[in-house]
């Protein structure tokens, strides 16, 4: 019979072998992380069933202790933790696996959140950080491990939906160049479109997760054009950016949907700002 307190202990840096970048990981490893030993118990007897390599940590210190020496696959989260909020736990991690890039694939790690606490499921950024799913309490076992087997086959995947697609039109190049400098960020893709060729080809590929637009380069009503590109992308955060000024025409695209219209000259900062203020909105969806 197994000795269940041995292995809820906290997992000594000396114990166990480390990951060696010159070989491949022979078995996949999670780290549970729980202020409550019974519920660390719990969730390792079962997760042991999938042959995965446990490791336990009883308060975020010591998970980021574990990590640094094992780089472990998956965290499976009980909240809150009895030392430190669990965002910075996860920031914590991934900024030591920053420092790491030469022998670790990501520095974001997979996390499943165990909590009743309600705004675990809202909270904007979370996924940004990792945390690919909210469990509540009490725990199912069953659910957890069916999360967890499908991270670590690479089901499912952290990152992939992180980046927000920023379409900008313009027909000076200049102005596209400006934006694609201004605007750039690790967690967006910045698309130039010249023409309407570009734009209907960004909504085929369904990259219209926000569009910035220079109404003056559209052929015909700039409003009727602009509820067109927003018909055929609904969920796209439309901001009009232009020399025109004028007020009724203004009015008439705010009221077709379009969420700001800012005239020119811009302020770079705030426009990068108010970009940015839309893009933490998206990842939070």
């Amino acid at each position: 019979m197994q000795n269940w307190y041995a292995i809820m202990k906290t997992t000594s840096p000396m114990q166990g072998k480390k990951y060696d970048r010159f070989s491949e990981k022979e078995d996949l490893s999670v780290l549970l992380v729980s202020g409550q030993t019974s519920l660390r118990l719990t969730m390792a007897r079962y997760l042991q069933t999938l042959g995965s390599r446990m490791h336990a940590a009883r308060s975020g210190q010591e998970a980021a202790d574990i990590d640094a020496s094992y780089m472990v696959d998956a965290i499976v989260v009980d909240a809150p933790l009895p030392d430190m909020p669990v965002p910075a736990l996860l920031k914590r991690i991934s900024e030591h696996r920053r420092l790491m890039r030469d022998i670790v694939d990501s520095e974001i790690v997979p996390c499943i959140i165990v909590s009743n606490d309600s705004k675990f499921e809202n909270e904007s950024g979370l996924s940004r950080l990792g945390v690919v799913a909210t469990l509540r309490k009490p725990l199912n076992p069953k659910a957890l491990g069916l999360l967890v087997k499908k991270i670590l086959s690479g089901e499912i995947k952290v990152g992939e939906d992180k980046a927000i697609n920023i379409c900008v039109f313009d027909p000076e190049v200049r102005a596209l160049e400006f934006f694609s400098r201004l605007l750039q960020a690790d967690d967006v893709v910045i698309h130039e479109l010249k023409d309407v060729f570009d734009i209907k080809e960004a909504i085929k590929d369904e990259k219209f997760d926000m569009f910035i637009a220079e109404i003056v380069g559209f052929d015909g009503d700039p409003v009727v054009t602009l509820k067109q590109i927003m018909s055929r992308a609904p969920k796209c955060t439309t901001i009009v950016c232009t020399a025109l000024h004028d007020d009724n025409m203004h009015k008439q695209l705010m009221e077709a949907g379009v969420a700001e219209v800012i005239t020119k000259p811009i302020n770079p900062f705030n426009m990068r700002s108010l970009v940015r203020q839309y893009v933490s909105k998206l990842q939070g969806q």
